[in-house]
């Protein structure tokens, strides 16, 4: 198994690479990244999914994502918002069936409250908990359009009445990806959700 931490580290200590995609899945993650490094500024895909996290491994990663480094070429500025030039490349990134406890999970959903990722365009987040803190993440990140929530919830699931009222609310996301993966199914409470669907002018 590769340390998710060491391999970003290797990346971000090479800003020069040319590689777009990163896939790490189902390995693990047992160490943070350090302050000093910056997230490389090519990287478009970052596949996390099936990773075992120790500690707060996942939100030094997160925080690590967020420190995208500067990319600078004749004509555009990519970490100038201000500059009629700027492109930020945007980021999917998939960190679907999370291996954490709930201690881990609770920690992670309270950093999300308040963290803003102004690049990502696709999250995958398919068999992870939904708490109100990746719901304000949700709904504050106005690149993130695409978002898949598959076997997420469960019938009669209390947090299926908070994501229908954010879905409606929502004015980034035209794709929105959710279904049953085995025992956790909407069922009866699909109505709620596609209530919220509804109500929201902006998913395709």
């Amino acid at each position: 198994e590769l340390d998710v931490s060491s391999v970003l580290s290797i990346f971000a200590q090479n800003p020069d690479s040319m590689a777009k995609e990163i896939s790490l899945s189902n390995n693990i993650c047992s160490t943070s990244i350090t302050d000093e490094l910056n997230f490389p500024p090519k990287i478009t895909t970052l596949n996390l999914d099936g990773v075992k996290w120790s500690g707060n491994s996942i939100i030094s990663v997160f925080k690590f994502i967020s420190r995208r480094s500067t990319v600078v070429t004749s004509n555009v500025n990519f970490t100038n918002p201000n500059s009629t030039n700027s492109q930020m490349p945007t980021l999917t990134l998939n960190i679907s069936k999370a291996n954490m406890t709930p201690k881990q999970w609770n920690k992670f959903d309270a950093f999300l409250r308040s963290y803003e990722l102004n690049f990502i365009n696709q999250f995958y987040f398919d068999q992870n908990p939904v708490g109100s803190g990746f719901l304000s993440f949700m709904n504050s990140n106005p690149s993130l359009q695409t978002i898949s929530l598959c076997g997420c919830f469960s019938n009669g699931d209390p947090m299926i009445d908070s994501f229908a009222d954010t879905i409606a609310e929502n004015v980034s996301v035209t794709k929105l990806l959710i279904r049953g993966i085995g025992v956790n199914i909407l069922a009866d409470s699909v109505s709620t959700v596609l209530a919220g669907v509804c109500r929201n002018k902006h998913i395709q």
